[in-house]
């Protein structure tokens, strides 16, 4: 069975607009850069037109609701899925009659949908309701400017409410006044709700009832999208005959015919950009390269920010070359690859102090212990970077899989191991400054670097995921990233500049504070009763912060881990805290020893583990590298104002949570069976034994003498019988069924 060997590295991308900031009040330019499909926009110049425009616009609407009348239309829905974990897409078809009902207003589907696992959203004609005259109100809005519609020309509002929860863009006829078009953006779940972009995007007719005179707007066609923590659901839902409601079930044929509609002739429209890409992945996965490439190139040109497209691309034309010898990709099921789990895979790294690779061990030389029982070693083989086929060719190697059961498994023959890297530069952490040093390190690496059978990929975390360079096997693309504008912008982004600022703004104050008290002024104890409130407020921030880049670095490797061959991930960072809270409450108890036991300073298991089970399920090895080079106490920081009484013990927490952030990076490298750069400035020297190691090492198999999969964890201990090598593997894995 073969997998498209390739790395997802992008979800659903429907940005709203640069920085985070909403439509309205974001600039134009930046709008248009986030969402493609406006490119066409002419900008306002002014906002005079906009009070007139929402005026007849309301009226229009207002009209039309109160002469609304219970209608059935003809729904075809067609839902897709993507799983990032496993780079694959799986789609759903669905007929039904989408019924809109007045007194009181209601959307609904006959017959009733049954519950899956993609997305059926409606409500897509109350959607109007925010452009009321009586919403008006509780929104703000603004002029964008005129655009291109199919058939005419548009202006583009855009509306953000006052409660934040909703913002959308709003296409209206330029003649008539009339909606065109609304696309509306949820931003905050209701309580329950775990979704991340919730977006719905409508297109309107107008439809003519002669046996009622009337008149009212009804969806032609509409998208939905919606970011789960597993998965991106993109629906397309395209209506047609519209009927009163009960006219379609009338055994009357006549009568049948007279509550049918008249809608308006809808204006021709592009093919949908997910469709094609889902075409795209449906002809590679039935071993039809030749028209998978085609539509695939169709959808990267529409759909740029899906990094998967370009992975699917190198697929089929791999396919191509190789002919129909290559296999096909085979879904058992929708979305889905069957796999049977039955040994325990084991990489391991065997090195002397010096960081030379011990070669030409054999089987008989490893132990391998699980919860300090030695297990029955069932596959071994050598993987060398200069011998083609391995260290050990004549020694079988183990095809296995990974986590654990029951039931042994033969070890047979297998193809070469590719290597797969993905270099991480954390952009939260890590400060632009140290950037320039990184990019140095990295272009050197990838000169060195020679065209073969390793995958590279460069990805920044901050704010949201970037991509500096898209999975390649060519080192030249990878430096022509590194030299390129876009690598510089992604790096200004950088949010430890404002986070450092925030500490250094929170701890001016503390300063303040505690010269204030040893100065006995009479407002000592006024100002120190704000402090824990600050600190608090401090901490939500922190706790956002590893909320946001642990999920993306537990997505990065869930989908590295479903690549080919050997998988290392090597992150880049200044370090961080797994405690959010330490910094703000460390500091002010150091300020001021009286406020201790303020707050339980928790650590973020449920970020981090996810992240540790994954890896050792998939043998992802983290090497980790701070990008501080050599560390600086911080009483030799001349940018720190000192703390009055309290600068020893200030200094002693600083050194205390710079230790911290690096243990962080320990933990991360040591658990996942990888090695930590700390505390020097040689960054190369990190990057160049992390790409060794993926080259370099053996890799052992065995079947646990205890079958139970009960989800706990197992202790993995690999030893050697030479006393003076050093041994790297994971840690352990997790005993559960999956």
């Amino acid at each position: 069975m073969r997998s498209l060997p390739r790395l997802a590295l992008a979800s659903l991308v429907l940005a709203s607009c640069a920085a985070g900031q909403s439509f309205v009040d974001s600039a134009p330019e930046a709008i248009i850069q986030a969402n493609p499909e406006l490119r066409g926009l002419e900008p306002a110049q002014d906002q005079t037109a906009l009070e007139p425009i929402l005026r007849l616009m309301g009226q229009h609407l207002e009209s039309m609701f109160n002469d609304f009348i219970n209608v059935s239309i003809a729904e075809q829905v067609h839902e897709l899925r993507y799983e990032p974990a496993r780079s694959l897409w799986a789609d759903h078809a669905d007929s039904y009659r989408y019924i809109v009902r007045v007194h009181p207003f209601e959307e609904l589907r006959a017959p009733a949908p049954t519950k899956s696992s993609f997305l059926l959203a409606n409500g897509f004609v109350s959607m109007l309701a925010d452009l009321l005259p009586d919403s008006q109100s509780r929104s703000r809005f603004r002029l964008l400017g005129r655009i291109p519609e199919p058939d005419r020309p548009a202006h583009l509002l855009a509306f953000l409410t006052n409660d934040g929860r909703r913002q959308g863009l709003v296409w209206v006829d330029v003649e008539t006044k009339r909606i065109l078009r609304l696309r509306v953006d949820s931003l905050k779940p209701p309580a329950g709700e775990d979704y991340t972009l919730f977006t719905r995007d409508v297109r309107f007719l107008e439809v003519n009832f002669p046996e009622l005179d009337s008149t009212v707007w009804l969806p032609s066609v509409a998208t939905v999208d919606l970011r789960i923590p597993n998965a991106d659901l993109h629906s397309v839902h395209r209506f047609s005959e519209y009927m009163l409601e009960g006219s379609v079930d009338d055994a009357d044929a006549s009568r049948r015919k007279m509550g049918a509609g008249n809608p308006s002739s809808p204006p021709p429209l592009p093919d949908d950009p997910y469709e094609l890409l889902y075409k795209g992945f449906a002809e590679l996965a039935s071993g039809n390269p030749a028209k998978a490439i085609p539509l695939l190139d169709a959808a990267r040109q529409l759909l740029p920010e899906r990094s998967e497209i370009p992975s699917y691309l190198a697929a089929a034309r791999n396919q191509l070359k190789a002919g129909p010898s290559a296999g096909v990709l085979k879904l058992d099921a929708p979305g889905s690859i069957k796999v049977n789990v039955r040994q325990v895979l084991v990489p391991v790294i065997v090195t002397y102090k010096d960081g030379h690779h011990v070669f030409g061990l054999t089987k008989s030389d490893f132990h391998v212990f699980e919860d300090g029982v030695e297990q029955r070693i069932t596959a071994f083989s050598g993987e060398r970077s200069d011998t083609p086929e391995g260290a050990n060719p004549d020694v079988p190697e183990a095809r296995v899989t990974h986590g654990a059961s029951a039931s042994p498994a033969p070890a047979s023959a297998a193809p070469r191991i590719s290597h797969s890297y993905l270099i991480c530069l954390d952009l939260l952490h890590a400060s632009f400054g140290n950037f320039v040093y990184v990019r140095d390190a990295l272009e050197k690496l990838f000169r060195q670097e020679q065209p073969g059978n390793s995958e590279y990929a460069v990805i920044a975390v901050g704010e949201s995921t970037e991509i500096v360079q898209n999975v390649t096997t060519n080192p030249g693309d990878v430096l022509e990233s590194l030299g390129g504008k876009n690598f510089r912008s992604i790096f200004r982004k950088s949010a430890k500049s404002m986070s450092d600022a925030q500490v250094t703004n929170y701890e001016h104050h503390l300063v303040d504070v505690r010269v204030a008290c040893d100065s006995h002024e009479p407002d000592c104890d006024a100002l120190k009763q704000g402090l824990p409130g600050q600190a608090n407020a401090f901490t939500e921030y922190e706790q956002f912060s590893a909320t946001q880049f642990l999920t993306q670095l537990r997505s990065l490797v869930e989908q590295l881990g479903h690549t080919p061959g050997r998988r290392t991930l090597v992150l880049v960072s200044d370090g961080f805290l797994l405690t959010p809270g330490e910094v703000p409450f460390d500091l002010l108890h150091a300020y001021f020893p009286e406020f201790t036991s303020l707050r339980s300073i928790e650590r973020v298991t449920n970020l981090i583990d996810p992240i540790y089970r994954i890896a050792a399920q998939a043998n992802v090895m983290i090497y980790t590298i701070d990008s501080r080079g050599l560390y600086t106490p911080p009483a030799l920081d001349a940018s720190r104002s000192g703390g009055g009484s309290a600068t020893t013990r200030v200094n002693t927490t600083w050194d205390s949570i710079a230790q911290d952030q690096q243990l962080t990076l320990s933990e991360l490298a040591a658990t996942t069976g990888g090695i930590s750069f700390l505390n020097r400035n040689d960054i190369l020297t990190g990057l160049e034994r992390a790409f060794a190691d993926g080259r370099d090492y053996y890799m052992l198999a065995y079947v646990p003498t205890n079958p139970a999969s009960d989800g706990k964890f197992r202790k993995i201990d690999v030893r050697v019988r030479d006393s003076k090598a050093q041994v790297n593997a994971k840690r352990g894995y997790w005993a559960t069924a999956e």
